[in-house]
């Protein structure tokens, strides 16, 4: 007598499905770098196709950490999608304006204004010197993010003490003429898409 097999239906196997969005939320002032290890953690670790959410309510804070992040989302694999969520002001503009991607929400608004800082305990010399490299830093730094989302008059307008007030509509429309300009770039062939 012959052993048939038993009938079965076989396996089924689902393909990998991609990662669920991560989301990281600004909610207070942003704080010591050492804060955000697990955001820079994340961001360093995540592939192609990965999607990470940071939303964004808050009135900046401490500029090293901001730099901590904004590297992060440089070196990044994953597309990173900042929300603006209410207001977003000084470091946090910084942050949100170097994600791939942009939401602002209804009733968002902005501040932009030139940096500030403090060093109790320093000699006046000190001061100077430490005051003379952060302002050179942080001029570079404004460049590179709010162009083109800014021009360069307003930002050395910013850069000089003025500060920028941004409604959410005013701040969608930014952000539409800056993307709407990298999409036609795209579509021309002027940018190399894996950049």
């Amino acid at each position: 007598m012959f052993h048939q097999p038993n009938s079965y239906a076989p396996q089924q196997y689902q393909s990998p499905q991609a990662a669920p969005p991560l989301h990281f939320f600004f909610y207070d002032d942003i704080g010591d770098t050492k804060d955000y290890t697990d955001l820079v953690y994340t961001l360093d670790h995540a592939q192609e196709g990965e999607v990470i959410h940071l939303h964004l309510a808050t009135g900046g804070g401490n500029m090293e950490a901001a730099l901590v992040i904004v590297h992060a989302i440089m070196r990044t694999q994953a597309t990173v999608v900042g929300h603006a969520e209410a207001g977003v002001a000084s470091a946090g503009t910084i942050i949100l304006l170097v994600c791939h991607d942009i939401v602002i929400h209804p009733f968002a608004h902005f501040l932009f204004h030139d940096g500030s800082l403090t060093s109790p305990g320093m000699k006046f010399s000190e001061n100077l010197k430490q005051a003379q490299a952060i302002t050179e830093l942080y001029a570079k730094l404004t460049y590179s993010i709010y162009c083109p989302f800014f021009s360069e008059e307003e930002v050395t307008e910013i850069l000089r003490g003025i500060d920028c007030y941004e409604t959410a509509e005013g701040m969608q429309a930014r952000v539409d003429r800056v993307f709407a300009a990298l999409e036609a770039e795209a579509a021309a062939g002027d940018v190399d898409p894996e950049a």
